[in-house]
């Protein structure tokens, strides 16, 4: 085979490939396929996801080939997103498959810029579409490709201060038991959401007043608010007058939520901070 390789380079070098189809002589065992893959997720956050677009190259000759040139389009929802032309060129290996990725960062400002806010949906699709252009041994060779499928979206949920509820208070020993409403909105997306690990800090009045670590907080589901509820004890003596004043008189209070967890999401746990200041009144 390397032998008629050789002969047909030697003619290509000096004959067109359409001149050489002409002649009867197939080329099409000589041509490099080109095969996609997949997705690979490199990285994903309530911002951007980063993506390898994976391809892989079957060279049938036992000559080295170089891929002189990748083109590519990358459409969401029917608009153009992002493209790019790379002429570095690699060397692809001789009578084997060689892999080439095409990596991809998409902010999700970006996807809801070019398709709308796909409320109540995960996932966007994508059409990606262009060619390689591959310098075998019979001459320069396009190769066109084209992939349509779907994109993972992230609706970042929301959370939100709703109320702060009194229990116990005992003014001689200036304590209180109280209850942090929140709400937790998942109203953007189709699939349901769990928030684990609720490490968070709550200040009333300007002051530190309580932090601890929820294990479970919520299980929240697609297009739904949910509120929850944060035991808490208080000591109201170091919180100082007006908070005593307002858990006695049923007065309004500043209140602040710092906190963080983990999110459960359709494509793996991603981390989450939120932060949420509000007047409430005790109730």
């Amino acid at each position: 085979m390397l032998q008629a390789l050789l002969a047909l380079a030697l003619i290509a070098s000096t004959t067109s490939c359409a001149a050489l189809n002409q002649l009867g002589i197939d080329l099409s065992a000589y041509r490099p396929k080109v095969q996609f893959e997949g997705i690979g997720m490199r990285g994903i956050d309530w911002t951007r996801m980063d993506l390898d677009f994976k391809f892989r190259i079957d060279n049938p000759n036992p000559l080295n080939v170089k891929m002189d040139s990748f083109s590519w389009a990358l459409d969401l929802a029917g608009t153009r997103a992002a493209d790019g032309q790379n002429n570095d060129g690699i060397a692809l290996k001789a009578n084997g498959s060689s892999q080439f990725s095409l990596p991809v960062t998409l902010t999700f400002a970006r996807i809801f810029q070019l398709a709308g806010a796909l409320k109540g949906k995960d996932n966007v699709g994508y059409s990606l579409a262009g060619d390689f252009g591959l310098n075998t041994p019979v001459g320069k060779v396009n190769v066109p490709y084209t992939k349509k499928g779907e994109l993972p979206v992230l609706h970042k949920p929301k959370f939100a201060l709703a109320g702060i509820r009194a229990g116990q208070v005992n003014l001689l020993g200036g304590s209180a038991t109280a209850y942090i409403d929140v709400n937790v909105a998942n109203d953007g997306a189709a699939s349901a959401l769990s928030f684990t690990g609720f490490d968070y800090a709550i200040s009333i009045a300007g002051r530190s007043a309580v932090s601890g670590t929820v294990s479970n907080l919520a299980n929240v589901g697609g297009g739904a608010i949910k509120r929850v509820s944060i035991p808490v004890s208080l000591n109201l003596a170091a919180l100082g007058m007006t908070a005593i004043s307002a858990f006695t008189s049923k007065g309004s209070l500043p209140v602040k939520l710092n906190a963080k967890m983990q999110v459960g999401t359709p494509f793996g746990s991603i981390p989450l901070h939120i932060a949420d200041g509000r007047t409430l009144t005790v109730l």
